[in-house]
């Protein structure tokens, strides 16, 4: 609660609103992304009222309740569209690929309906592993923003794929 002092009235009450951030992170161990996300969120928590939305059970759910950084694993039940350089094409990803495609407006239902519930100012995507969830809050009016930290993969149709998307639905994109 802030005041406000006015010469007439003496101190009155203000009421301020933070501004409420939901990250999004697709980690399942610490690595960089993770140690990265805590180190923004904790420095944010002054001025916004932030939260970390851990896709799967994680390690790095302690390093975030270390740092008193609210978070919660949802178990998230789907797939996600991994396209980096660091993996490699096999004919089951394609076979992965197909049921990810089919199951995407089911993802989108499913992210829509947990974005009313939590009511962010903004979604904060810590990958580019997520872009169902940048279509999903650009379909609720929420800006979202994508953190790039991996590099994308070299296959020309996802990789376009993936940029299309990221650039129809996130509101900032930050290449590191």
């Amino acid at each position: 609660l802030v005041f406000l002092a006015t010469a007439r009235q003496g101190i009155q009450p203000l009421s301020v609103t933070m501004k409420r951030i939901i990250y999004i992170h697709h980690g399942k161990d610490i690595g960089g992304a993770a140690i990265s996300l805590v180190t923004l969120a904790e420095k944010l928590t002054a001025f916004y009222q932030v939260k970390v939305i851990l896709l799967y059970p994680s390690s790095a759910v302690d390093l975030f309740q270390k740092k008193s950084i609210p978070c919660e694993v949802i178990h998230y039940p789907f797939h996600l569209l991994v396209h980096s350089r660091a993996g490699r094409f096999y004919v089951h990803k394609l076979v992965g690929l197909v049921k990810i495609l089919l199951s995407w407006r089911k993802r989108i239902h499913y992210i829509r309906h947990l974005l009313e519930g939590e009511k962010p100012d903004l979604v904060h995507l810590n990958s580019t592993f997520l872009p169902e969830w940048a279509q999903a809050a650009k379909a609720s009016g929420i800006p979202a923003v994508c953190h790039i930290r991996e590099p994308l993969g070299n296959g020309i149709i996802i990789r376009n794929i993936i940029r299309r998307m990221l650039k129809q639905s996130s509101e900032r994109i930050i290449a590191i």
